[in-house]
C-alpha cells in the first residue's frame, strides 16, 4: 500500500475498500504542500501534480477532488 510521507497523513480521508490504497484530499495534500515550501497556492499545484500525483506506482493513491 503506498502512502505518503507523515506528513500528509491530515489529508488522508480513508482507504478503499476493494484495494490497499490510501484515499487522500488533493486540495488538503496541497495546503500542507503549499506550507512545506512556503509557496504560493499555484506553485504547490503544480509541484503536487507533477512531483506526487504524477508520481506513478503500484497501489497509487486515490485521489479525491472537491467540486462545490
Amino acid at each position: 500500500m503506498m502512502k505518503l510521507p507523515k506528513e500528509y497523513d491530515p489529508a488522508i480521508l480513508g482507504e478503499s475498500y476493494h484495494s490497499e490504497q490510501f484515499i487522500y484530499c488533493f486540495d488538503k495534500v496541497v495546503e500542507i504542500t503549499k506550507r512545506q515550501l512556503a509557496s504560493s497556492y499555484d506553485e504547490a499545484l503544480e509541484y503536487v501534480e507533477f512531483n506526487i500525483v504524477g508520481a506513478r506506482g503500484e497501489n497509487e493513491p486515490i485521489w479525491l477532488y472537491r467540486k462545490f
